[in-house]
């Protein structure tokens, strides 16, 4: 009986993480990349490199948390964004408003 038990999950340990590693290379295909946010020094560096400079325009596809549109947005550039997520958009749009950034910086909940 116990044998029994401990085979039924294995058997179940097994299918969870068979399906896991199936929808980990699935799921960019079918609803967008996973959300992997950039390092602050190269959010830093990519506004650096990019050497634009105020009152032009910019846009980010997949903007995540808007760590890369607040960057620009704070040098006087104006910034787009564009996210799928909801969590994320809700995420950038409180805190470009937190920031004052509003004048600078849109997040909009749509794919490019």
């Amino acid at each position: 009986m116990l044998t029994i038990t401990l085979r039924i999950i294995w058997d179940l340990i097994v299918l969870i993480i068979f399906f896991g590693v199936i929808y980990s290379f699935w799921r960019p295909v079918l609803r967008g990349a996973i959300y992997y946010p950039t390092k602050p020094h190269n959010v830093d560096l990519m506004v650096k490199l990019s050497a634009l400079h105020s009152g032009e325009h910019v846009a980010d596809i997949g903007s995540g948390d808007g760590r890369i549109v607040m960057a620009y947005a704070a040098q006087g550039i104006y910034a787009t964004g564009y996210e799928i997520n909801p969590i994320l958009v809700y995420l950038s749009r409180r805190t470009i408003r937190r920031a004052g950034l509003q004048k600078y910086a849109t997040v909009y909940w749509k794919s490019f």
